[in-house]
């Protein structure tokens, strides 16, 4: 009897049973699989609470608590609400949890408005503002034959109200938004001068921003005043570099004080002007990528330059007086600046929301980190009350440099 016949003798014998070795081929396979059925559950055991452990607010705790205050405001509050209403507060306390000024949640409304702000010429009042070190809003500027000058507003109102609401805390291109509107409508201001408080009803018309004035001082001095860098504020400032170079200036002024910053690339354009090819700054992401701007042209100013600038100098003014120091074009003369160094991208959602997030910082050409910071100037003078010694430090400069 050979193998084959055993093998079939004692399967027969067992009654059709399986042999011991198929038994236990099939036992270890249930083993296995069990054991590998039970790794699988623990490792996504451990992934879920690695995941609400690294990530707070897609934790089950957090999507609990969500729902319980929900359920509480569906229980007893005692008016009337609007879901949607509620949504948008949870976006907006999500931004706002950054504890960053300039990140901040635009809903349907507002996104509305700030699309209808166009930059240069608009339906406004006249006037320019800023946020000061206490966060306070300011008047910075009233332009001439303006709804603003009409009424008698002044450089130095501090803002409270727009349309009687609080604007507190409210970032400043928002309470831009709720002044600026349709030609011919009205707008309340309320503001707070020498401390009493005043109420101004303006009719908004359309502006045409002169963020550029230019004179020429003593001694065939050139003097430039850039309020803003708007959309239109190259072409204003190149009126008037080449008027002032075609009267044979022998020196300039730029004057950036109380300017607010505005738009990088009318500040790349008129920096180009003035400085030879070479870095103007940089910007560092969160995963370090950087990014260079650098002035590309051959033209370069060949005449002593002063830049003046102050603790109202903010965001592209900073930029532009970091790259005249650290190129070592010109002096920067008055007190550190603002120190606003970061960009803000604004990014569409997709449902008409709009979401303004600090992506990255500015650098000076050195390296210098402006944001929190400012920019210390070369010739440090705090702006005296009875005159502008500012200024005249600049003149007292730039006369004792070589023609």
């Amino acid at each position: 009897m050979d193998i084959n016949d055993i093998n079939e003798e004692k399967l027969i014998e067992n009654n059709n049973k399986p042999p011991r070795r198929l038994i236990r081929s099939q036992f270890m396979l249930g083993l296995v699989t069990g054991v590998v059925f039970i790794i699988c559950i623990l490792v996504l055991i451990l992934f879920t609470n690695y995941i609400n452990k690294s990530d707070k607010f897609y934790s089950l705790e957090t999507q609990n608590k969500i729902n319980l205050i929900k359920s509480y405001i569906d229980q007893k509050y005692y008016d009337d609400y609007d879901d949607d209403k509620l949504n948008e507060g949870l976006y907006k306390g999500l931004v706002s949890g950054l504890n960053d000024p300039y990140s901040l949640y635009y809903d349907k409304e507002e996104t509305k408005e700030l699309n209808e702000i166009s930059t240069g010429n608009y339906s406004g009042i006249g006037a320019s503002f800023l946020v000061d070190k206490d966060g306070k809003l300011i008047i910075n500027e009233v332009f001439k034959n303006s709804p603003a000058s009409d009424v008698g507003l002044q450089k130095n109102d501090i803002l409270i109200k727009v349309a009687d609401k609080d604007i507190k805390n409210q970032d400043l291109s928002k309470v831009v938004s709720q002044i600026k509107g349709k030609d011919g409508t009205r707008v309340k201001l309320t503001i707070i001068r020498d401390d009493n408080q005043l109420d101004f009803t303006l009719t908004r018309k359309k502006i045409d921003i002169e963020s550029v004035k230019y004179e020429i001082k003593e001694n065939e001095m050139g003097y430039i005043k850039i309020t803003e860098f708007s959309n239109n504020t190259y072409d204003q400032f190149k009126l008037a570099y080449d008027d002032l170079n075609n009267k044979n200036i022998k020196s300039l002024i730029i004057d950036l004080r109380d300017n607010p910053g505005g738009s990088v690339k009318s500040l790349i354009s008129i920096l180009d002007e003035m400085l030879p090819r070479g870095l103007l700054f940089y910007t560092k992401d969160k995963n370090g990528k950087v990014v260079e701007y650098k002035s590309t042209g051959d033209d370069t100013i060949n005449i002593p330059l002063a830049v003046l600038v102050n603790n109202n100098s903010a965001s592209a003014s900073e930029i532009f007086a970091g790259a005249i120091k650290d190129r070592k074009v010109g002096k920067v003369i008055g007190t550190k600046t603002y120190g606003k160094g970061v960009i803000n991208e604004m990014i569409n959602l997709g449902d008409k929301t709009t979401l303004r997030l600090t992506i990255a910082k500015y650098f000076t050409p050195n390296g210098i980190d402006i944001n929190g910071k400012g920019i210390e100037p070369d010739v440090n003078v705090e702006l005296s009350e009875d005159i502008d010694n500012q200024l005249s430090e600049a003149i007292k400069y730039l006369n004792t440099q070589e023609k």
